[in-house]
């Protein structure tokens, strides 16, 4: 049975260092939600103190049982939650089979239940057929559907997915990843995943957590965080793309290092951060647009990725032919940029 996560001021202190720094973060049961941040941000230290595994202050409740708060730390086995652990930790004398015993005999299911449990655990992951093997017999992708198995074979109220693809070649994390996206379906479970690759987070989440220096930045689903960044911080990390000082003269106009443009102002008036996609450019025609230079090209499977200067300004496109480095161009604003929901003298 899945369970809502209710998280609120939680802090980790680590060799006298503040990991993490009032933590606030609410997902509802059953959904799938994604910490996305760089490395160092705190993500997989938010998750061991979600499962008891380090010393937390703060509350954490998950459905009705508030499982840290004052005077309040219950055990890690008491808490209802499985672990997918960023290095798996399997053990290589037991079979796939085994691992998922020990966990049923740790959570006390009857050994009666234990058989159809694994069954009906391993087949929608597709290793059933491997249930005699070890670690050692499994291929990568295996090993990482083994460790998912004994996370979910208790049948927890959350699960935990530190980094799951991190460890395995594209395609087999492709692979990883159509698998996760099929969890809350199969298994009906609530599933909070950290990771700090923004092309995972934003196919799999329901809501995606933006974290930094130890705090959630913003929360809201990836048209959310992706569209509409709370702030500065969170639009240059999420998708491609760079941030223009502009000034809003009007209703929808902006004055810009691009000249005058239409934007979306959401909300905001005077000195903005204007967030400008890939999409939202393109190249000028003839007399028309303002200076770039060509900093960075990248093939991506048909067209270039563009990194342009304008300016002092880094910003990116995509073009169906390659410029040549240092090669000048004029670019233009080819559709509505949104203004970040921060004022620059903030």
């Amino acid at each position: 049975m899945s369970e809502r996560l209710h998280i609120a001021s939680l802090g980790v202190t680590l060799g006298g260092h503040r990991v993490l720094d009032g933590v606030e973060l609410n997902l509802d049961a059953g959904a799938y939600g994604v910490v996305l941040g760089p490395s160092g941000a705190g993500k997989s230290t938010m998750l061991r103190a979600i499962a008891g595994l380090v010393d937390a202050s703060g509350t954490i409740a998950i459905g009705d049982s508030v499982v840290l708060g004052p005077g309040i730390c219950v055990s890690p086995e008491a808490r209802g939650v499985g672990f997918l652990f960023q290095g798996l930790a399997l053990w290589p004398h037991m079979t796939v089979e085994g691992h998922l015993r020990y966990s049923l005999k740790g959570a006390r299911v009857p050994v009666a239940e234990q058989a159809n449990r694994i069954r009906e655990t391993l087949e929608p992951l597709g290793i059933a057929d491997l249930a005699e093997r070890r670690p050692s017999e499994l291929s990568g992708g295996e090993r990482q559907r083994l460790a998912l198995a004994r996370a979910l074979v208790a049948r927890p109220r959350l699960v935990l997915l530190d980094e799951p693809t991190s460890s395995v070649d594209p395609a087999t994390a492709a692979d990883v990843q159509d698998l996760l996206a099929d969890l809350n379906r199969n298994f009906g479970s609530t599933i909070l995943h950290v990771t700090h690759d923004q092309r995972e987070a934003l196919a799999l989440a329901d809501t995606v957590f933006v974290m930094d220096d130890g705090a959630i930045l913003q929360a809201g689903s990836p048209d959310d965080v992706y569209e509409r960044p709370a702030s500065a911080t969170v639009a240059r990390f999420i998708g491609a793309g760079g941030l223009l000082p502009a000034t809003l003269v009007g209703d929808g106009e902006a004055d810009t290092p691009l000249g005058h443009v239409h934007v979306d102002p959401a909300g905001l008036t005077g000195a903005v951060w204007l967030l400008l996609r890939p999409q939202h450019l393109g190249v000028a025609p003839v007399g028309e647009g303002v200076p770039a230079q060509v900093s960075r090209v990248r093939y991506r499977g048909g067209r270039y990725a563009v990194r342009v200067t304008v300016g002092e300004w880094p910003l990116e496109l995509r073009l169906d032919e390659r410029p040549a480095m240092d090669q000048p161009l004029r670019i233009r604003v080819v559709r509505p940029p949104r203004a970040v929901a921060i004022r620059r003298d903030s």
